[in-house]
């Protein structure tokens, strides 16, 4: 017969829930589940015992902070320009030089926690979001100065595109 972890569980702490010949199949084999059984009973005399004011405050405290809707501001880090002189010699037919229509803007938190990167193209603005800890971000929102437009339901698994024309002075991330 097999036995799986659900049925040592059930032995343990509700052994009605069993049906009679599982039941039965685990008394008369209980030395091969010994160590599984044991397990469940320590597990099941722990939560019999009581919990301290003081870990339950602490819980409480921890939810009560995680289910705060927090704002950051994220401001535009100053751009310093590194210019390359670049030698291109072009044949006489060699047509029009493509420019470089690509820009990037870096804005961060006062405590360099998040950082969003913006990608400038003539056809659109992405918005990339990390955090420092390289986590992954979700159900957040952004809100976009000076516009005042704001973007709900976000994650950071995928740009936020805007826009060309659209201006950002300052990104206020709605962390919920």
């Amino acid at each position: 017969m097999d036995i799986t972890e659900k049925d040592i569980f059930y032995f343990v702490f509700d052994s009605n829930k069993l049906k009679a010949e599982t039941k039965s199949y685990i008394d008369e084999n209980i030395h091969e589940f010994e160590d599984e059984i044991k397990l469940c009973e320590n597990l099941q005399s722990t939560l019999q015992e009581p919990v301290s004011e003081d870990i339950i405050g602490k819980i409480k405290d921890k939810i009560s902070r995680k289910l705060e809707t927090k704002n950051i501001e994220l401001y535009k880090l100053p751009v310093s320009v590194i210019t390359r002189h670049e030698h291109l010699t072009l044949a006489a037919d060699s047509g029009e030089v493509p420019q470089n229509d690509v820009s990037v803007d870096t804005f961060v938190d006062d405590e360099s926690f998040y950082m969003v990167k913006v990608i400038n193209t003539k056809e659109k603005k992405k918005l990339l979001f990390f955090e420092k800890g390289h986590s992954f971000m979700e159900d957040f929102s952004v809100k976009i100065l000076p516009s005042n437009l704001t973007y709900e339901h976000l994650s950071n698994d995928e740009p936020l595109e805007l826009e060309p024309s659209e201006k950002i002075e300052k990104i206020i991330l709605i962390l919920h």
